[in-house]
């Protein structure tokens, strides 16, 4: 599992139901323009018509604009082993998009005088580190220094097993951290659980009531919940690809990211909260407005309390994405058009980013290119010769480059490793991160992604 917004150590950002296939459109209405929604059907048909021939991923995605759905497709399978369909409420674990519906439970306390953003946690957690300092904001912007509890070799110990609300603090409390509290920004899980412990306090309710009182019976929301466990008959099993698909078959338990990662819902319920949620109808106006400033003086500077700036070319949007089990999910809104995208699959392979730009770019009619999935056969033994140990001038980053069932793997230091599909006898890429590698002379691999370059030499030591 990971629940951070990065995927493995390379940035995940937006640069810029159903059948396998398909897209269905909402009946007319006056307010869309049927003209509009064909010709977006038309691009995402294609697009995805695409993924689907090449095995490179499994999921659905709803776009919505001005208040209504226009587009609703599934592609591939809910599981690409058996071949089984997505059902039309299949649901999909959000991972930590679940943090904005718990950004929403604590600014609705924040408005109803139960908290204040500069609340210090030391009132709920009289014991815990440095409490007098951190506050609910802190929290909330990740800048409270609370090391990140999902980070680490113990964390897959314990990340089945049902936890207390009691251990879960006392964990978090001995974890240590990685700044002063309010100095800096990184991302933490650590900080979500507690805001969902002082939520439960300050009301005197559990989670699950509290998000059907603040966001399920105001939306209507009917497959919006946290479950007992992530494996039920309606919800998608996780899967990962190396040669073959394979399923999550240690799936985590839903009391572990419980107020961090837990929710479960589809992306036609997960975009109908967001588009709420950035039209001000689960806020108050000035409520959102504070949601929406960014925090100043740190990076990533496009931050702001909970969600991120997300840019497409001119137009700048807010979104959330969420990563769990082999599930990656995003869910997005730009002011421009009132148009809010969610997109979650439970099967990657290609890489999200350029899913989520081709939605966009049919949405706002700018030109994307189909992805081309070509790919070439290289001998073992040069394979074997770019075998070895990477280290770089140019970024802390020592990456590890090994052989294994004829496939070329690339691990960065303490992250998992990920397979390389040769594009020429020098040229990998691992399309879901848009990650290409390059091995140059003897002894030398470049690293491009994100538009940075970064060069490595190959070393038997540090």
């Amino acid at each position: 599992m990971n629940l951070n917004k990065c995927l493995l150590v390379f940035l995940y950002v937006l640069s810029t139901g159903c059948t396998s296939t398909g897209v269905t459109l909402v009946p007319p209405s006056p307010t869309n323009d049927h003209l509009e929604t064909a010709r977006i059907q038309k691009r995402l048909d294609a697009y995805f018509d695409h993924i689907e021939k090449h095995d490179q991923g499994h999921g659905a995605l709803v776009i919505r604009k001005a208040g209504q759905e226009i587009v609703r497709r599934s592609y591939g399978h809910a599981d690409p082993i058996s071949k089984t369909a997505y059902q039309e409420n299949s649901l999909f674990l959000i991972g930590s998009i679940s943090k904005v519906y718990n950004a929403v439970i604590t600014l609705k306390h924040i408005e109803q005088g139960l908290l204040q953003l500069d609340d210090t946690i030391v009132t709920f957690f009289p014991d815990f580190p440095k409490g007098k300092q951190i506050t609910i904001e802190h929290l909330l912007r990740h800048q409270s220094g609370i090391k990140n509890f999902t980070q680490g070799e113990q964390y897959e110990n314990f990340r089945t097993i049902p936890q207390t609300d009691r251990t879960h603090l006392e964990r978090i409390s001995r974890i240590g951290f990685d700044f002063e509290p309010g100095s800096d920004f990184k991302y933490s899980n650590s900080g979500y659980v507690l805001l969902r412990l002082i939520n439960q306090k300050v009301a005197n309710a559990s989670y699950q009531d509290l998000l059907t009182q603040f966001i399920v019976e105001p939306l209507s929301l009917k497959h919006t919940r946290i479950p007992d466990s992530f494996v039920e008959p309606d919800i998608v099993r996780g899967f990962s690809k190396v040669g073959e698909w394979k399923i999550t078959e240690k799936p985590t338990h839903p009391t572990i990211p419980m107020g961090a990662g837990s929710i479960v819902s589809t992306p036609a319920e997960v975009a109908l909260f967001f588009e709420a949620l950035m039209n001000s109808r689960l806020l108050k106006p000035e409520t959102l407005a504070q949601m929406q400033l960014k925090t100043d003086g740190f990076k990533p500077d496009m931050q702001g309390l909970t969600i991120y700036q997300i840019p497409f070319g001119e137009r700048l949007g807010w979104a959330h994405n969420g990563g769990i089990d082999g599930f990656m999910t995003i869910v997005g809104h730009f002011d421009d058009g009132d148009v809010t995208f969610s997109h979650m699959s439970n099967a990657v392979q290609y890489m999200p980013n350029d899913i989520h730009i081709a939605m966009l770019s049919a949405v706002y009619d700018k030109p994307h290119a189909l992805p081309d999935f070509t790919t070439v056969d290289v001998p073992t033994d040069i394979l074997q010769s770019y075998s070895g140990d990477y280290y770089s001038s140019d970024i802390p980053l020592p990456i590890r480059i090994f052989l294994k069932d004829d496939t070329l793997f690339a691990q960065a230091q303490g992250q998992p490793n990920f397979p390389l599909t040769a594009m020429d006898q020098a040229t990998f890429e691992f399309k879901m991160a848009g990650v290409k590698i390059t091995f140059d002379e003897p002894g030398e691999m470049t690293l491009h992604q994100n538009g940075r370059v970064y060069k490595y030499q190959k070393t038997t030591s540090k």
